[in-house]
């Protein structure tokens, strides 16, 4: 389970004088905080307070994270200041709260519930709370069922087929635009943004042929990403609108509130667009296309990964993190240039 507060205005050392426990992740807005060994040092976006409960529970019983939840907000069964103590912070700062669970059981296991205190307590806040909650019928099967309130919601934009081929799912990825956006002040100061500054020669990657953006914009077809401050992507084939959503929602679970993926269908299917740190070994930014695809061996739900990772210049690069020992594909380096070849006619 996960919690997570976060605002422009949050400080999160207010949480931590409420919460007797030390976050998973804590920084204010503008503030540099230490990502992991890749990823290395970055700055905040907004400020977070961020805990998840598997750190401090050694139980794979989710009741017992919503116990240890429970009792970081009653630390006294009736005493609901920390509860106010909290709310008054969020609505002074302008934050929010958000709440996550995930449970994975095996066939004729019981689905959980979250306990009415609990709810209540998160209720109090105003919060969100998402569940992810299934049952496994095979090792690889997913089922998402979310019976809580609020949840991510991504609306589907409109992409075009480019020319990166995947072969095991014989289809093609979107085209990737780099969009270059200018905003002179007069431009802002005409919708009411009079206190904005002028943006000038801003750099968008998307996949959506739809997008809108203020201003003039520039777009071009990218293979690579030649703007070195910018982070790697991940364009990532979905065989359904919920398994796409929940992939979003995950990221967006772990990332800045402001933190925004794109989900788009083609003719080839659902497509999403994310961002992702950019390896210290890489030789820059990568965008990398991926595909879980069926190989009915041995179980019916086993997967495989195919992908294919582009360079700023257009050149390969290979990435063992995502090859599967023993299986061929024919995306890599061997091969990987007849992959961005549109195979077929339609």
């Amino acid at each position: 389970m996960t919690l997570r507060f976060a605002g422009d205005d949050l400080d999160p050392n207010e949480i931590s004088a409420v919460l007797p426990v030390a976050p998973t992740r804590a920084h204010r807005k503008g503030e540099e905080f230490f990502a992991g060994p890749h990823a290395g040092k970055l700055r905040g976006r907004t400020g977070i307070w961020f805990l998840a409960t598997d750190r401090l529970v050694p139980s794979d019983h989710l009741d017992d994270h919503f116990a240890c939840v429970e009792k970081l907000l009653y630390p006294k069964a009736g005493d609901d200041s920390g509860i106010k103590k909290l709310r008054e912070i969020l609505e002074r700062t302008h934050s929010r709260a958000h709440f996550t669970c995930f449970w994975r059981g095996e066939r004729g296991e019981p689905i959980p519930e979250v306990a009415v205190s609990l709810k209540s307590a998160i209720q109090s806040l105003n919060a969100d709370i998402e569940t992810d909650f299934s049952i496994s019928s095979s090792r690889r099967k997913k089922s998402i069922e979310r019976p809580m309130a609020k949840i991510h919601r991504f609306e589907i934009g409109r992409a075009r087929r480019g020319g990166v081929y995947c072969p095991p799912l014989d289809l093609n990825f979107p085209v990737l635009h780099r969009v270059v956006q200018n905003v002179s002040q007069e431009q802002l100061d005409e919708i009411g943004l009079t206190d904005e500054q002028p943006v000038e020669s801003y750099v968008h990657y998307t996949i959506g042929e739809d997008q809108r953006f203020l201003g003039s914009t520039e777009w071009t077809v990218a293979r690579g990403i030649i703007d070195a401050a910018a982070p790697s992507l991940v364009i990532r084939w979905h065989p359904n609108e919920e398994l796409a959503a929940s992939y979003l929602s995950a990221i967006a679970d772990i990332c800045d509130p402001d933190w925004n993926g794109e989900l788009c269908r083609s003719e080839d299917g659902l497509f999403t667009l994310a961002e992702r740190p950019t390896y210290r070994d890489w030789p820059g930014p990568l965008v990398i296309y991926l595909a879980d695809y069926p190989t009915g061996r041995p179980y019916p739900f086993e997967t495989d990964i195919w992908y294919i990772a582009f360079r700023a210049n257009g050149a390969l690069q290979r990435l063992p993190d995502y090859e599967v020992p023993g299986v061929p594909n024919n995306s890599k380096l061997g091969s990987g240039a007849g992959a961005t070849k549109v195979t077929r006619a339609r």
